[in-house]
C-alpha cells in the first residue's frame, strides 16, 4: 500500500493562525471605553459637557448656570432613562441633586455649589451603569471679603536702638474661610519714641500678605508699631507689633597696626561700616573664649 506524505509549510502555518486572529478579533471589539459592547445592545459612552462649564464666582456662592451633560452610546445616539452621577471632586463644594435620570434628550443636569477653598474647584458626572464613562466640570472660587488680620512675622523682636530690626513685620488678612486676601492697603505707624519705619503704605499680594519696608527702634525698652488695614469689619484689626530695643554693652575699637599710616577716607568707612554691622548683630555680652598661641 503505497505512503501518502503530507507536507505543511511554515508559511502556510503562519497564514492559519493570522486569520485565526483576525476572526477572533473581529468578534470582540471594543467602543470608545475600551469595554467590550453587549452585542448591539445599546449602552453609555460618551458623557459631553452641554453647559456650566468654566464659571467663577466667591467661595462658598452657588453657581449661576446649571451643570448639563449628554449621554450617547456606541452609535452616537442619545439615551434617555439612564441615571447619572454628580460629585465635588475637589474643593469642598457640593450639588444639588447626586443622581439625576437623563430625559428624552439624552441630558441630566444639577446645581453646583462652591466649597470654601479658592482656586479650582471641579465636579464629576458619571454614568451609574458604567462608572468609566464621565465628564469633568471645572470653576474658579474667589476669596471671599476680608474677615480677619493677623501677625505673620516680625513681632516680638529685639535689636539696638537706631538700627534697623533683621525682620520687617508683616501681617496677612484672610477670608471666613481663611483663605488669604489680596488687595487690601495697610498702613504702618510708630508712636513718639518707637523709632521710624520706610515704606510705610503696603498692599496686601495674592498671599494675603504685606510688610512694612523696615523699623528703626528709637529707644531702649518697649517699642511698637501699628498696622492697620483701611477695610471695616476685619478682626484683629490693628495688629501691634512689639520690640525691645538695647543698646550695646561694649565697644567696637578699630586700631590700624601701623599708626605711622593714616586710613584714606574710603577705608575709614568700610571700618566704621563694619563696626555698625557687628554692633547690629552682637547685643549681648560673648562668653570669653581661650587663643592659645
Amino acid at each position: 500500500m503505497p505512503k501518502i506524505s503530507h507536507r505543511v509549510s511554515l508559511a502556510r502555518i503562519a497564514a492559519v493562525l493570522a486569520a485565526a486572529v483576525m476572526v477572533s478579533a473581529s468578534a470582540c471589539p471594543v467602543d470608545e471605553t475600551g469595554d467590550p459592547p453587549s452585542s448591539t445592545q445599546p449602552q453609555p459612552t460618551t458623557l459631553s459637557l452641554v453647559s456650566g462649564d468654566g464659571q467663577q464666582d466667591t467661595v462658598g456662592q452657588a453657581l449661576t448656570d446649571a451643570l448639563v451633560v449628554e449621554l450617547k452610546d456606541q452609535f452616537g445616539n442619545t439615551m434617555s432613562g439612564e441615571t447619572v452621577s454628580f460629585s465635588a471632586s475637589q474643593g469642598n463644594g457640593s450639588v444639588g441633586s447626586a443622581t439625576v435620570t437623563t430625559g428624552s434628550d439624552g441630558r441630566a443636569s444639577s446645581t453646583w455649589t462652591l466649597g470654601g477653598s479658592a482656586g479650582t474647584q471641579q465636579v464629576v458626572a458619571s454614568s451609574a451603569s458604567r462608572p468609566t464613562v464621565t465628564a469633568t466640570f471645572s470653576a474658579t472660587a474667589l476669596a471671599d471679603v476680608a474677615a480677619s488680620v493677623a501677625v505673620l512675622s516680625g513681632d516680638q523682636q529685639q535689636g539696638i536702638v537706631g538700627l534697623a530690626l533683621s525682620a520687617a513685620p508683616a501681617v496677612i488678612a484672610r477670608d471666613q474661610f481663611d483663605n488669604p486676601v489680596s488687595g487690601l492697603e495697610v498702613i504702618f505707624s510708630v508712636p513718639t519714641g518707637s523709632g521710624s519705619i520706610t515704606e510705610p503704605i503696603d498692599t496686601t499680594g495674592t498671599d494675603g500678605t504685606a510688610a512694612v519696608g523696615s523699623w528703626t527702634l528709637g529707644s531702649a525698652g518697649g517699642n511698637n508699631l501699628t498696622a492697620t488695614v483701611t477695610a471695616a469689619g476685619l478682626t484683629g484689626n490693628p495688629v501691634t507689633f512689639n520690640a525691645t530695643g538695647v543698646s550695646s554693652f561694649f565697644d567696637i575699637e578699630v586700631r590700624f597696626s601701623d599708626s605711622s599710616l593714616a586710613p584714606t577716607t574710603a577705608q575709614q568707612q568700610a571700618f566704621d561700616s563694619a563696626v555698625t554691622r557687628w554692633q547690629s548683630l552682637i547685643v549681648g555680652d560673648l562668653a570669653s573664649v581661650n587663643l592659645n598661641r
